[in-house]
């Protein structure tokens, strides 16, 4: 006596909105927030982007005015897309033009996005800090700042 062969198809095997990953046997969110699918990496469900999804930052152009200097006033930077002005009061010559409430990894190459709500020397917004800026913050435990 035997028993019937049993078959199933991958598609049957999770529920609705989840796809099977036969290298794990296991079932991943179908598709990630942004209708991307998804498959194993090896480690965890990783959405899977198009190739033109790829954006080459090093080419995009920063913000109009970005580091361009300014006063503690900061009317040099109104109007243009960096309007905020980074002053430093022990560097204030060396003040700056630069965009505020970023997200890590949301500057321009030679910035880094920094987080000064404990600070009690510069201003307390999120903002884009110079490399230089953002090293000497964090040295001193004044942000958390990330690329």
């Amino acid at each position: 006596w035997s028993l019937p062969a049993c078959t199933m198809s991958d598609s049957d095997r999770c529920p609705d909105g989840y796809q099977y990953i036969s290298t794990i046997k296991a079932c991943c969110l179908e598709f990630d927030a942004d209708s991307n699918p998804v498959e194993w990496d090896g480690k965890r469900c990783e959405a899977v982007l198009p190739e033109d999804t790829n954006v080459d930052t090093s080419t995009s152009e920063p913000p109009e005015g970005l580091g361009d200097p300014c006063t503690e006033d900061g009317n040099e930077c109104e109007g243009k897309e960096a309007n905020f002005c980074v002053v430093n009061p022990l560097a204030p010559d060396k003040a700056y033009c630069t965009t505020i409430d970023c997200s890590p990894g949301g500057c321009q190459a030679g910035y880094q996005c920094c987080d000064c709500s404990a600070a009690t020397l510069i201003p307390k917004e999120q903002a884009c800090l110079n490399d230089a800026d953002a090293a000497t913050t964090v040295e001193y435990k004044q942000c958390t700042c990330e690329g």
